[in-house]
């Protein structure tokens, strides 16, 4: 096989055409315009070498990826868990969901087959890691999905791989494997039978992947394993979600019916709700579809997600919750501006773009009836816990 390294493509070029398009300090989530104008550019970066749409894509992503690595190192300068949470895994996620859907499809199958693979082979230590973390099966393939965009998926150049379905099988079941032993060694019996990673999987020490045996980034990939970017992701989406039901708005006016003050007050709390894994896990629990919309990506989408009559239902059913909780500590007339003000926000904010699950790449589906009463539920725990 003949590869390519970060070393051998000109990142200096992709560096400039990405500061020409967002400028020094872009730390947000491309809207559709930007993908479009972006990959346009990064397509014609090599158009003269010929190959079929699904390499095309993934060496697109490629130097996109490097893009946003250089990016951060020379601009951004974020910390590492900031760029790869807030702005690398989110933009990369929107560009395979919506432009990609070869890539999309392969990646996704990619996690399917080698998930079962090993879990064929290792049954009690995946069993064993499901209940120790009280995790699922989505997480693991989650957690797959991200090690790999953040770490093998920057070794090799898609267009200099000959079988790049088999090159990333194996990647994936080295991921796993990694993963697996990572999380479960030292806490159990079971042990993840090495045999998992196939005859091939052993590749031989001129090759990249080989490399990671002995060098700095088997370091990173179990620095990466030790936590779960899945449930880490969540609890940071539910955090942003929280503020937006509770604005800041709520917050003064509450302390200024108590105090007749606009100013802060150490005794009240700003929804502790849901702040551990246990409260995460009531809520994958009872509300399965609000657990998916907190791990999904939320990207810019012309798509329409509800319509008029859908949307007024949805907007009636917040302003219903959040009126009857406020209204036992305010007045009337207080409570219906908050109950309208927040609800307009919601309604707006779940109407408008796409929810992205970010390990299955699709969109997530929440017009309908189930997820308006599992969202009712939820903002009533949420604002409960307001005077906790």
């Amino acid at each position: 096989m003949n590869y390519i390294t970060q070393s051998n493509f000109d990142s200096t070029t992709l560096k400039i055409i990405f500061v020409n398009l967002f400028g020094t300090e872009f730390k947000s989530q491309f809207n559709l315009p930007q993908i479009r104008q972006l990959l346009e550019i990064y397509k014609r970066f090599d158009d003269n070498i010929v190959v079929d749409q699904l390499k095309r894509q993934l060496h697109t992503l490629y130097l996109i990826a490097h893009s946003l690595h250089e990016y951060n190192e020379e601009y951004l300068k974020l910390e590492p868990t900031d760029f790869y949470n807030d702005f690398y895994f989110p933009n990369m996620v929107s560009i395979i969901s919506i432009h990609m859907k070869e890539a999309r499809s392969l990646l996704k199958s990619t996690v399917r087959v080698v998930y079962n693979e090993v879990k064929d082979k290792c049954k009690d230590v995946i069993d064993f890691y499901l209940v120790i973390y009280n995790s699922e099966p989505a997480v693991i393939k989650n957690d797959l999905l991200n090690l790999f965009l953040n770490t093998l998926f920057l070794d090799t150049d898609p267009l200099y791989i000959e079988d790049i379905r088999s090159h990333y099988r194996i990647n994936f079941r080295y991921l796993l494997y990694s993963y697996l032993k990572n999380k479960t060694t030292r806490l159990s019996s079971f042990e993840i039978e090495p045999s998992v990673l196939k005859k091939e999987d052993v590749l031989p020490i001129s090759t990249r992947l080989r490399i990671y045996e002995d060098g700095i980034k088997i370091t990173r990939i179990q620095e990466l394993c030790d936590k779960s970017n899945t449930y880490t992701r969540i609890l940071q989406n539910y955090n942003k979600l929280k503020k937006e039901i509770i604005s800041n708005e709520l917050q003064k006016i509450h302390l200024y019916t108590l105090n007749k003050t606009t100013t802060t007050d150490d005794k009240v709390s700003i929804l502790s709700t849901f702040e551990n894994d246990d409260k995460l896990e009531l809520i994958r629990e009872k509300l399965p579809l609000i657990y998916k919309l907190l791990r999904s990506l939320h990207i810019t989408s012309q798509n329409t997600i509800f319509d008029e009559s859908f949307k007024k239902l949805m907007y009636n059913s917040i302003y219903e919750v959040l009126f009857l909780e406020f209204s036992k500590n305010l007045s009337t007339e207080i409570s219906a501006n908050l109950a309208m003000n927040i609800a307009k926000k919601i309604t707006y904010s779940l109407s408008h773009g796409q929810f992205v699950d970010p390990i299955t790449m699709d969109s997530l589906s929440i017009n309908n009836y189930i997820f308006l009463n599992q969202l009712k539920i939820f903002l009533e725990m949420t604002v409960k816990n307001v005077n906790k």
